[in-house]
């Protein structure tokens, strides 16, 4: 039984180192999210780009690749995100589980010891008490679940950061292309009128030169 018990205050012990080991990759993750996201949004607010957009000439040919880029640089990124989230949270579970199995077993010898009158040789009552024991299941596990979860609290903003920016970025993109294609109808629309007055002057102009008079 001691086995047992010591077995699952080894898996929880484990369970929070691995814990702080996602909570340090987890948290680079998210300083490299933000300060991406600062980039990006920063190059669309420079003195020349803002100057553009305040005149609806929009973004230029290097500004629209870069954010085209993005888009799809990061929905890998959010995905990653959410699952070293995701493994943080598996840690949180591993501890609430076997800190119950833990507590359940230190009970369950607890009694033994008292369904005895002698063991070992020596007074069960006495004996019985394995209150050392229980301060590991009554506050340790406790203390580690708390700051898994003040960790996935904080973290989880990251993920809502990287959803707006997203969109923010598909939006930008989205408006760009339909002004270019909208332009581009415009062009398209402007060089056929031309051509067609142009096929309309060249089939008109046989009839609006001067004939020479007829020879006598």
């Amino acid at each position: 039984d001691f086995v047992d018990l010591f077995l699952y205050r080894h898996k929880i012990i484990l369970a929070y180192k691995e814990s702080r080991a996602y909570y340090s990759e987890i948290r680079k993750e998210y300083e490299k999210i933000e300060l991406d996201i600062d980039n990006t949004f920063h190059n669309l607010q420079h003195d020349e780009a803002h100057q553009r957009q305040s005149k609806g000439t929009g973004l230029n040919e290097e500004e629209l690749e870069y954010l085209q880029r993005k888009t799809i640089d990061m929905p890998p990124r959010a995905v990653k995100y959410a699952r070293l989230l995701m493994d943080l949270e598996i840690r949180q579970n591993t501890i609430a589980i076997n800190a119950k199995n833990y507590q359940d077993k230190l009970n369950q010898i607890s009694l033994d010891i008292k369904s005895r009158k002698i063991y070992n040789g020596r007074d069960a009552k006495k004996y019985s008490d394995l209150s050392f024991l229980e301060l590991f299941s009554k506050e340790t596990c406790p203390q580690f679940s708390k700051q898994i979860k003040f960790d996935l609290g904080y973290f989880k903003h990251g993920t809502d950061l990287l959803d707006k920016a997203m969109e923010a970025i598909k939006g930008v993109v989205a408006i760009e292309e339909a002004r270019r294609d909208a332009k581009l109808e415009a062009t398209i629309q402007t060089v056929g009128s031309v051509l067609g007055f142009v096929a309309i002057v060249a089939s008109v102009t046989p009839y609006l030169i001067k004939q020479d008079p007829p020879e006598r």
